[in-house]
C-alpha cells in the first residue's frame, strides 16, 4: 500500500463548468479532495480555468493544476482532431512525468496506456456508441466515438452514474464481462441555504419578468435531438399558454446556437422565456421558485436537472422511462411520451387547476427529501471513489 496515491485526471471539461460532465467532475473531485489529503489529484486541463473554479480547486492544496493548451495548428485544422490528440498524446506525456498510481477519465476518451498505472474511466451512457441517429456526426465525430469505445474497452475499471446505465453498458458486445460499479451523481444545491433574494430582483431584471410572482415551467438539460425540446414548446404553445398564466422558461446558452432557435423565430416572447447563460446561482433561483420542473427527453444516462430540481422541493413533471424511476422513485408525476399533447397537459394542468393536489404534491417531496439527498451525495460517491482507487492500488 503506498502512502500517496497519484491521481491522474483528464480534467478537458474543467474548463466547461456548466455542462453535465463539467459538473460532475468539480463536485466528485472537490468532494475526494476535501475528503482524503492523502490523494493527490493532478488535473490536466486544455485552458486556463474560470476564476471561479479556479479559485475553488486551488482551496485544495492536494489539486494541482496542469495547463496544456491544443496544438494550434491542429485545432485549425479540425477541432475535434486536436481533442483526440491532446487526450492520447499531450495529456498522457505529462502524466508519465508525474509517476501516477491511477489515471482517471471522467468521461469516455482516448488514451495510451502508461506503463503499471491501471485506467479507471467513467461511462455516463452509451448514447454516443448505441443512438448515434440522436446526433449529426461529421466523418471525424464517429471515428472518435468508435475509437473511445475502444478505449472503454481497455480500461482497466469502468464506473457508471446509474443502474439503468450499467444494463446498458452490459448489452454491448466486449462488456458482458467487464466489471463496471455505479457510482450516482448527486445535486450541489443540497445544503446551500445561501440567501437568495437579491439574486432574485437581478435575475427578474435580466429576464424582465417578475420571478417571486410568476408561475413557470422551467427546463434546462441541452437542446439535442433527444431530449425533444420541439415537443415541449409545442405541448406549451398548443395545450398549456391558452389555458393557464404559466410560462415556460428555458434555461441555457446552447439555443442560439442550436436549429431550434430557427424554429421558435416566429414567438412573441410573451410567455416563452429564453434565459441564456446561467451561473450556478441563477440556476438554483429558477429551480427553487418554479411552479414546476418539465422535461420530455427521450434517453438519459441520470439526467441531474431531475434531481436537482427535487433537491430544492420543486415538483416535476418528467418522461417515463426508467432511469427517471431509479433517480426520482415516486416524487416526480411521469408524463407517457405515447400519450398525445392534449392527454399531457390535462396530466399537468389538473395540478395547476386544484391547488390542494398541487400542495400535496410539494409535501410529499418535503417529506421524503432527506431520504433522497442521502441517496444522492457527492460525499458518499466520493467514499465510494476513493475505495476502488484503494482496490485498484492492491490489485496492481
Amino acid at each position: 500500500m503506498v502512502n500517496k496515491i497519484k491521481i491522474g485526471i483528464n480534467g478537458r471539461f474543467f474548463t466547461k463548468p456548466f455542462s453535465g460532465i463539467g459538473s460532475y467532475s468539480l463536485n466528485l473531485f472537490t468532494s475526494l479532495a476535501q475528503a482524503n489529503p492523502d490523494l493527490e489529484l493532478i488535473v490536466v486541463v486544455d485552458d486556463y480555468l474560470d476564476d471561479t473554479v479556479k479559485t475553488k480547486l486551488l482551496t485544495f492544496k492536494n489539486i494541482k493544476i496542469k495547463v496544456i493548451k491544443d496544438y494550434f495548428f491542429l485545432k485549425l485544422i479540425n477541432k475535434g482532431l486536436a481533442k483526440a490528440f491532446w487526450e492520447k498524446f499531450q495529456m498522457i506525456a505529462y502524466l508519465k512525468t508525474q509517476k501516477i498510481n491511477i489515471l482517471h477519465l471522467p468521461y469516455p476518451s482516448l488514451f495510451t496506456k502508461i506503463k503499471n498505472c491501471p485506467v479507471l474511466m467513467t461511462i455516463h451512457d452509451t448514447i454516443p456508441w448505441t443512438r448515434n441517429n440522436y446526433f449529426k456526426r461529421n466523418f471525424l465525430s464517429k471515428i472518435y466515438n468508435k475509437n473511445t469505445l475502444k478505449s472503454a474497452l481497455l480500461s482497466d475499471q469502468i464506473i457508471t452514474v446509474s443502474y439503468e446505465s450499467l444494463k446498458e453498458i452490459k448489452e454491448i458486445q466486449g462488456f458482458e464481462n467487464k466489471e463496471v460499479k455505479v457510482i450516482y451523481n448527486a445535486s450541489e444545491f443540497v445544503d446551500n441555504e445561501e440567501s437568495l433574494d437579491l439574486g432574485i430582483q437581478k435575475l427578474s431584471e435580466k429576464l424582465q419578468i417578475n420571478l417571486s410572482k410568476t408561475k413557470y415551467l422551467f427546463y434546462i438539460g441541452g437542446f439535442d435531438q433527444r431530449k425533444n425540446v420541439n415537443r415541449l414548446i409545442e405541448l406549451y404553445n398548443k395545450e398549456i399558454a391558452n389555458k393557464s398564466d404559466i410560462k415556460l422558461i428555458l434555461g441555457g446558452d446552447f439555443l442560439l446556437r442550436n436549429n431550434l432557435f430557427k424554429e421558435l423565430k416566429g414567438l412573441d416572447g410573451k410567455n416563452i422565456v429564453f434565459t441564456g447563460f446561467l451561473n450556478k446561482k441563477e440556476l438554483k433561483i429558477l429551480y427553487k421558485l418554479a411552479w414546476a420542473y418539465i422535461s420530455l427527453t427521450k434517453i438519459e444516462g441520470f439526467n441531474l436537472p431531475l434531481l436537482e430540481a427535487l433537491s430544492v422541493e420543486t415538483p416535476v413533471f418528467i418522461s417515463d422511462i426508467p432511469i427517471h424511476h431509479e433517480v426520482g422513485g415516486n416524487l416526480p408525476i411521469f408524463l407517457d411520451l405515447n400519450d398525445n399533447n392534449q392527454e399531457l397537459a390535462k396530466k399537468i394542468l389538473t395540478f395547476y387547476e386544484n391547488q390542494l393536489e398541487y400542495n400535496q404534491l410539494k409535501s410529499k417531496i418535503s417529506e421524503n427529501i432527506e431520504k433522497l439527498n442521502q441517496q444522492f451525495s457527492w460525499k458518499i460517491s466520493a467514499e465510494k471513489l476513493y475505495s476502488l482507487y484503494q482496490n485498484i492500488i492492491k490489485l496492481k
